[in-house]
């Protein structure tokens, strides 16, 4: 089954083999298609500098498209105002790199952790588990059909690895 925030980690993974790839091709020029020369920006930073750039930008997502009532992640191919639980846990885990790394501070971070579990306390679950995707101001589950109560097991554990 399709997961919308594939693109995301689609996105990491891209990073990553560039990163691989930017020492074995920096400095030649490419042919056919291509740009001619070394000359754009990307293949002027250094591995470290790419990866910092696409760490702090994966977690600038997280950080600012955050649900207003949850601060959990959105989720991209619903209706506006519904968060994913899977991908809060990814975005959670970003909350506490980005302390570490310090582009984020301790107490702001603490305080948006405190909104999400505040708010998972209250929103829908089913025998312990919550929705793939939840309405970010009632809490309600948005189920991904009529049949289906929205209970998600799989995203449920992505959440909790994350708060854990």
């Amino acid at each position: 089954m399709y997961k919308p925030y594939f693109h995301l980690l689609l996105s990491f993974a891209a990073g990553i083999i560039l990163l691989w790839s930017l020492p074995a091709c920096q400095g030649k020029a490419k042919t056919g298609n291509g740009i001619a020369g070394a000359d754009s920006a990307q293949a002027t930073l250094s591995d470290k500098a790419l990866l910092d750039t696409v760490q702090e930008a994966t977690i600038r997502y997280f950080w600012d498209f955050a649900g207003v009532h949850s601060g959990m992640a959105p989720e991209r191919t619903a209706t506006p105002g519904v968060i994913a639980t899977g991908g809060s846990g990814f975005g959670i885990s970003c909350l506490v790199v980005s302390v570490s790394r310090g582009w984020l501070n301790r107490d702001s971070v603490v305080s948006r952790l405190l909104k999400i579990t505040g708010f998972l306390a209250k929103a829908d679950r089913f025998h312990g588990a919550w929705s793939h995707w939840i309405n970010d101001t009632t809490g309600k589950a948005k189920p991904f059909s009529p049949k289906d109560d929205g209970g998600d097991l799989v995203e449920t554990s992505y959440l909790m690895n994350g708060l854990l």
